[in-house]
């Protein structure tokens, strides 16, 4: 199992960041032949930081995303026919708590996913902070506006922190709460 398993991570987790290596590339290229108009409209850092966070998000389906759900599929089957042959009534009973953590996870998974997209924004929210003042560094100098706009990307940083400090709070409850309901069947 030991070797089976690292045999799959080494591959599964390799192939996904070849795959992310490319849309990096690809992503890259296509930004330089948008016109200047796409830039108008749109804030950089907010397209650098969602281009970032969606590549990633694309990776780990790649890799543990794909990993991890066959694998689990191979071990539940494996496990279930064992316990059948040893004792049906036990298996059911033990199985009798599989649709309670599939409702958890549906619940914890939109949760996730909605604080995901929250830290994703406030990513971007710093990103363009950053690239605005970077782009105005002489106008921010003349009009002696450095204190203020430090305070700016503090404020964009304790935003993003806290509403990451979410993120990790419900992130962070999954295992041990998926582990218990396991463990309890």
């Amino acid at each position: 199992s030991a070797v089976f398993r690292y045999f799959m991570r080494w591959y599964l987790i390799g192939v996904s960041r070849f795959a992310e290596y490319d849309m990096r590339r690809d992503f890259y290229l296509h930004l330089q032949r948008l016109p200047a108009t796409f830039y108008a409209r749109f804030r950089v850092g907010d397209i650098l930081s969602r281009g970032a966070q969606d590549m990633n998000a694309v990776r780990m389906v790649l890799g543990p995303g794909l990993m991890y759900p066959v694998e689990t599929v191979v071990t539940t089957i494996g496990c279930f026919g064992f316990m059948l042959a040893i004792s049906p009534k036990l298996s059911l009973v033990a199985f009798a708590v599989m649709p309670v953590v599939s409702i958890l996870m549906k619940m914890l998974g939109e949760k996730i996913f909605r604080r995901s997209e929250v830290v994703q924004a406030k990513m971007a929210d710093i990103s363009a902070v950053v690239q605005e003042n970077a782009a105005a560094a002489r106008l921010v100098r003349a009009f002696v506006q450095e204190d203020a706009q430090r305070q700016i990307f503090g404020k964009e940083n304790e935003a993003y922190a806290a509403r990451s400090m979410e993120l990790v709070a419900v992130s962070a409850a999954l295992f041990p709460l998926l582990l218990a309901l396991i463990g309890l069947g």
